[in-house]
């Protein structure tokens, strides 16, 4: 596996544990990588669509992750996750294995009528 997809699943594996990805620094210390090549792969990662960097470089997405509430949000026994859409929302629970039972929850853009499902 070369270091963009190295740094692509550890991303992955930070939003499943935490609901967020991890910092630079930590997945330099996880994969024994300087922060300029971490940076380096982010770039390329972010060139070819696979995730969505903001103006300062942070990570805002990873579909189906997203690092901000886009109004989904997927609710497990002790993390919450963002989802970028709805389909992104309903995906999440296929890639957090550890929680059998996720609340999927957002709103009628029409008329605010809050909506939700639980996905097992």
């Amino acid at each position: 596996m070369n270091q963009d997809e190295l740094v692509r699943f550890a991303i992955y594996n930070g939003y499943v544990a935490d609901g967020r990805p991890p910092t630079v620094d930590m997945m330099g210390v996880a994969l024994d990588l300087d922060a300029g090549a971490v940076r380096e792969s982010l770039l390329r990662l972010h060139e070819t669509r696979h995730i969505v960097l903001g103006a300062n470089g942070e990570i805002v997405m990873a579909h189906p992750f997203a690092s901000v509430p886009l109004g989904f949000s997927v609710m497990g026994r002790d993390t919450l996750w963002w989802g970028g859409c709805a389909w992104d929302s309903f995906a999440i629970p296929q890639l957090v294995a550890d929680d059998p039972e996720v609340l999927v929850a957002t709103q009628c853009p029409g008329c605010g009528k809050p909506l939700s499902w639980v996905v097992n």
